[in-house]
């Protein structure tokens, strides 16, 4: 069922340049298709096998691959099946590392990754810091701390080390600071 057109594009779709094109007619095409409906092929078609197939039909059929469609096609296979590892993408269309690892979309998932990866690198590095901090003002201010203190510091979050690095200041005794 085509829907209507948004008012604002209503008098240019009566134009004699602008062509209907209804994907679900591009889920099967003959394989000698001009490139650019195999790639429409690949994002239209439906189901995780028949998805799968396509990707390696259109592989083989198109080998080698420039890095340009080499990125587009990781890119389809990557929205179209998000269950399957860069692993899992690379055993499909028969890549070496080199070959993956070149792609912008590897490229992109390493970029990310790799930020993910400092942000929490930074966030326990301030934990540690913090916790580290407060167990030398415990044992400057009350003595060494026993191993259950030294556990819970260590384990606390940073809101909470940030909290009682504030009470320590007022605190009587380890047990006042922990209240």
């Amino acid at each position: 069922m085509e829907r209507p057109p948004t008012p604002a594009f209503q008098p240019y779709t009566q134009l004699p340049q602008i062509r209907h094109i209804y994907l679900d007619r591009y889920q099967s095409l003959p394989s000698d298709a001009p490139l650019s409906l195999q790639w429409l092929q690949l994002i239209v078609v439906d189901g995780i096998e028949a998805t799968i197939e396509q990707v390696k039909q259109f592989h083989q059929a198109h080998q080698p691959l420039e890095l340009n469609d080499l990125d587009l096609l990781e890119t389809i296979v990557s929205y179209k099946l998000p269950q399957l590892t860069a692993e899992d993408i690379k055993a499909m269309l028969n890549l070496a590392d080199a070959d993956l690892k070149q792609s912008r979309f590897y490229q992109d998932i390493a970029r990310i990754e790799g930020e993910k990866g400092e942000q929490r690198g930074k966030q326990q590095g301030e934990q540690i810091g913090k916790a580290n901090m407060l167990l030398t003002q415990i044992t400057f201010k009350f003595g060494k701390p026993s191993q259950a203190v030294v556990k819970r510091v260590k384990n606390a979050e940073v809101e909470q080390l940030d909290s009682w690095s504030r009470r320590i200041l007022t605190a009587n005794s380890v047990a006042e600071l922990f209240a």
